[in-house]
């Protein structure tokens, strides 16, 4: 059986209360919102939003939205092209994802977020990405952290 969700929001689960709601603002039943990324400072979350299905759809979007709920806004770095994969700096003013705007295979871009929570125009980051290779989950590594050296393709 394959799984496919057609219609998804975002909830919250308050620990002390021990309740499930819908995270305002991530909740439109015109959507599926998937994919939340909280920032590691706890004030933003990040979230994919496509008409149908998962976070991998050309009409993915990238919408940022107060960690307690909110209006959540289109972020402004969003390309044509599936918008999706994301992943916070450790500092939270960054964020890295994933995008097919100029290629099949997609390919990493990241944003400047300000304290407003508005992201600048995307930057592209060709130099992380192998030709015909799809970048799928973006992640920000800490300094000092150990490397991959070299990947092995065994297919």
């Amino acid at each position: 059986m394959i799984f496919f969700p057609t219609k998804g929001l975002l909830a919250v689960y308050d620990r002390e209360q021990k309740t499930i709601r819908a995270l305002p603002g991530a909740d439109n039943p015109a959507y599926v919102q998937c994919n939340p990324v909280w920032s590691p400072d706890g004030r933003w979350i990040v979230f994919c939003q496509s008409k149908s299905y998962l976070f991998l759809q050309p009409d993915s979007r990238l919408y940022i939205i107060p960690a307690g709920g909110g209006e959540a806004r289109e972020m402004r770095c969003n390309l044509n092209g599936m918008n999706s994969w994301h992943s916070w700096s450790p500092n939270s003013r960054w964020l890295v994802f994933a995008c097919n705007a100029f290629s099949p295979y997609t390919q990493l871009f990241i944003t400047h977020i300000d304290a407003q929570g508005d992201s600048a125009p995307p930057v592209a980051l060709p130099h992380l990405t192998a030709p015909e290779w799809a970048i799928n989950v973006p992640e920000f590594m800490p300094r000092g952290a150990p490397a991959i050296e070299r990947i092995t393709l065994k297919f």
